[in-house]
């Protein structure tokens, strides 16, 4: 697994307690969003304006488009087809620099129900690493992928 906070786990029981009448178990609904915020203030004065941004962007249920690596330039754009509730729709892009990994993980046995691909992007932390910075992505789909990076830059279009 490569999500710290928001794991497949979670989200799979928190799907299920919301549809249904059982009695939660573990950590409630509201427990993980706030330990995982916690941290993220934590550890926002040590991000640049950029990478902090990341937090910030609303991209929850949003599609994964594009996914290019190029090795050479240690670069990675990842652009999502963003899930607007207000009708609105786009694509967030972010490019990121100095890219030293990039990981990705599957459980075949946890999935949400959704579209195929990728599936939606469900949640996302920002971390700090030892030679730069984190982002993960856990998608409906059981995937999860890190990107260990030095710099980033976000755009968003409309379509």
């Amino acid at each position: 697994m490569l999500m710290r906070f928001f794991t497949m786990e979670w989200w799979g029981g928190f799907q299920q307690s919301r549809s249904d009448d059982r009695p939660k178990t573990g950590a409630s609904d509201d427990d993980i969003p706030k330990q995982y915020q916690a941290y993220f203030e934590s550890i926002r004065d040590k991000l640049p304006s950029a990478v902090a941004a990341l937090n910030e962007a609303n991209l929850h249920d949003s599609t994964l488009d594009l996914l290019r690596v190029n090795p050479s330039a240690s670069r990675m754009e990842l652009r999502v087809k963003m899930c607007d509730w207000t009708g609105a729709a786009g694509a967030f892009t972010a490019t990121f620099e100095g890219v030293q990994e990039v990981r990705f993980f599957s459980d075949p046995e946890q999935s949400l129900p959704g579209p195929g691909g990728f599936g939606d992007l469900g949640y996302w932390e920002i971390d700090l690493a030892e030679d730069g910075y984190e982002f993960r992505a856990l998608f409906s789909t059981g995937i999860e992928m890190a990107v260990r990076f030095s710099a980033v830059t976000t755009s968003i279009s409309s379509e």
